[in-house]
């Protein structure tokens, strides 16, 4: 495992590592085969998507973050994380086709209690 930075770093790091890799029975990060070359068997790590509805926790949060980033802009030399890859990704004009059926079930789950 490469080193995640400073301890909270280092928390995210082994959270993700538990929800991704413990939840699902996969390999833990270490036990992963490299993704670089073909030696070895197969990585066999899991994926976890983690669908949130912020309006049940937190009703205007969209809101309420935008207050944040505005004050956050308004201070010189300051940039939003991925500000830059957005602003490229709206340039290009490549976009990611998901099937209606999977929007529809990524939708129920998102409205699921």
């Amino acid at each position: 495992m490469l080193p995640a930075g400073d301890a909270k770093g280092a928390a995210l790091a082994l959270m993700v590592e538990l929800l991704a890799a413990g939840l699902s029975g996969s390999h833990f990060g270490f036990q992963a085969s490299s993704f670089f070359d073909a030696e070895g068997e197969p990585p066999g790590i899991g994926q976890l998507i983690l669908l949130i509805n912020p309006g049940r926790f937190s009703p205007g949060l969209v809101e309420h973050a935008e207050t944040l980033f505005a004050a956050m802009q308004d201070q010189p030399g300051v940039r939003l994380p991925g500000e830059r890859r957005y602003r490229q990704r709206r340039q290009e004009e490549s976009r990611l086709t998901l099937p209606a059926s999977l929007v529809d079930a990524l939708e129920a789950h998102a409205t699921a209690v």
